[in-house]
């Protein structure tokens, strides 16, 4: 996002005038803390506020001031000039290491979230479970273990294996310009940066870690509960099948008492009986 007159990283400039335009699409985050990359210079890089702009969902915003960017990256005629297209073409040469990291994480998140609805789902529905809605369930969490545990194998494999196929664009978080002079009109230090890509790459790990633990504890249930669902299964099958033979019994003794190969059936010999 390039904005012409506004440059976020001014610790001069009036924020008062953008706070309610930048809010509507997310972006909240400006005023204190700062997550900011050499390869992108006074450009911050934002994760959008799913709360406050639920259409940019798993989204990340790239944005500053187009005067203050072009004066600091200096010659853009590469790219097509000191313009927005001359901007963009330098931040897509640059972009894709970064905007797969980032992906990856909101991937995870999606994931997260999605299996946190299939487990309330399956509590809502506590004690009103019938074979099929069972089945359906196996089913979900069936597609989600396996795509859960494919997406583990890619991001290990990647993270382990990153610096080797693609560059990087390397992010840290850092106390904004605002703030560094607040503080040391304050007597105080600003906070050392704090690299962002390892910590990013480690959270990966560590979520899907937990959401691997979470899905075997999953799966041992619904072993469980599908086990106790055959069982019940059976005994039903095993009743309705007692029915039927009785039923079938009392077909045949019927149609026997009113067999004869004599002019008189066995029916018609108790009814006389009766009668006498």
């Amino acid at each position: 996002m390039l904005l012409r007159e506004f440059d976020p990283t001014d610790p001069q400039a009036d924020a008062s005038q953008m706070r309610d335009p930048l809010r509507a699409l997310g972006v909240t985050k400006s005023e204190f803390r700062h997550w900011v990359s050499d390869d992108f210079p006074r450009m911050l890089l934002e994760p959008v506020d799913e709360g406050l702009c639920p259409a940019l969902r798993n989204c990340s915003t790239l944005w500053g001031g187009v005067p203050q960017i072009t004066s600091e990256i200096g010659d853009l005629q590469f790219h097509g000039g000191a313009n927005p297209s001359g901007l963009a073409g330098y931040v897509a040469m640059r972009i894709n290491g970064l905007a797969v990291l980032l992906g990856v994480s909101h991937m995870i998140d999606a994931m997260s979230q999605e299996r946190a609805s299939l487990r309330d789902r399956a509590r809502n529905r506590h004690g009103r479970f019938s074979g099929k809605r069972l089945a359906l369930l196996r089913d979900d969490f069936l597609t989600a273990s396996l795509d859960l545990a494919s997406v583990e194998r890619d991001v290990r494999l990647r993270n382990a294996s990153h610096s080797s196929f693609e560059e990087e664009a390397e992010v840290a978080l850092r106390d904004s310009p605002a703030l560094e002079e607040r503080l040391r009109l304050a007597g105080r230090d600003a906070r050392e940066p704090q690299g962002l890509n390892a910590l990013i790459r480690r959270n990966q790990e560590n979520l899907l870690a937990e959401l691997l633990e979470a899905d075997k504890g999953y799966r041992e249930i619904l072993a469980a509960v599908a086990s106790m669902g055959a069982s019940i299964d059976t005994f039903r099958m095993g009743r309705i099948a007692l029915f039927v033979a009785a039923v079938s019994l009392l077909v045949s003794a019927v149609a026997l008492s009113l067999a004869s190969y004599s002019e008189e059936t066995v029916i018609s010999r108790l009814w006389q009986y009766l009668t006498e």
